[in-house]
C-alpha cells in the first residue's frame, strides 16, 4: 500500500513539528534525600522588601509531586531572625494545586533561561503563609521568589533567591 500526501500538508506537518515545544525532563531537578538547592537572597533594594538582606534558604524539590507537594523549604535564620529562636521556615511543606498547573497563570514567562515555573505556598514559623514562585533554570539552578502581603501589624515581604544544587553537608557549611 502506498500513501501519498499533498506537499502542502507535509509542509504544514513539518512546520508544526518544528514549532512544538521541546520536551524537558524535570526529574533532573529532584533533590532526593541527600541534596537541596541552597543560597542567599539577592540583597539589592530593588528586589528586597521586608526580609533580611542576608537570608539563606535550603529548598528540596520532589518532581514527582509538582502538582501537590513539590518540596520543602528551610531558612537559616534561627538566631536573630524574625521568628527566633525558630527559623522563618522550618522544613515547611510547599503546597500547590493541580488546578493552577492547568490555568494560563502557570504559563507566565519570567524571561529567558527558565525551563519550568510553579507556584506554591509555605507556612512560616511566625509570619503566616508566603507565596513561593519557583523557577527551574536551564542551567540546573533554581530561582525562588518569596512574596507575602502586608497585614495590619506587618508590612509586605518580597525577595529573590539564587539557589544552587548542593549536598546537605555543603548547604550546612553556608551558615
Amino acid at each position: 500500500m502506498h500513501y501519498s500526501f499533498p506537499l502542502g500538508r507535509c509542509a504544514t506537518l513539518i512546520g508544526l513539528l518544528a514549532t512544538a515545544p521541546a520536551c524537558s525532563n524535570l526529574d533532573r531537578f529532584d533533590t532526593g534525600t541527600e541534596e537541596a538547592y541552597c543560597g542567599s537572597i539577592i540583597g539589592e533594594d530593588f528586589v528586597l522588601e521586608g526580609l533580611a538582606s542576608n537570608l539563606e534558604l535550603e529548598l528540596s524539590i520532589d518532581t514527582g509531586r509538582l502538582e501537590s507537594r513539590p518540596g520543602r523549604i528551610t531558612s537559616r535564620d534561627a538566631e536573630g531572625g524574625p521568628c527566633a529562636p525558630e527559623p522563618l521556615f522550618d522544613d515547611a511543606q510547599l503546597r500547590t494545586s493541580s488546578k493552577i498547573q492547568a490555568d494560563p497563570l502557570s504559563t507566565l514567562d519570567f524571561g529567558t533561561g527558565r525551563e519550568h515555573n510553579f507556584f506554591a505556598w509555605a507556612d512560616s514559623s511566625c509570619q503566616g503563609t508566603f507565596l513561593n514562585v519557583v523557577s527551574l533554570m536551564h542551567d540546573g539552578n533554581v530561582e525562588l521568589r518569596l512574596l507575602k502581603p502586608g497585614g495590619d501589624d506587618e508590612g509586605p515581604a518580597f525577595g529573590v533567591f539564587a539557589l544552587e544544587r548542593m549536598t546537605l553537608e555543603e548547604c550546612a557549611e553556608l551558615e
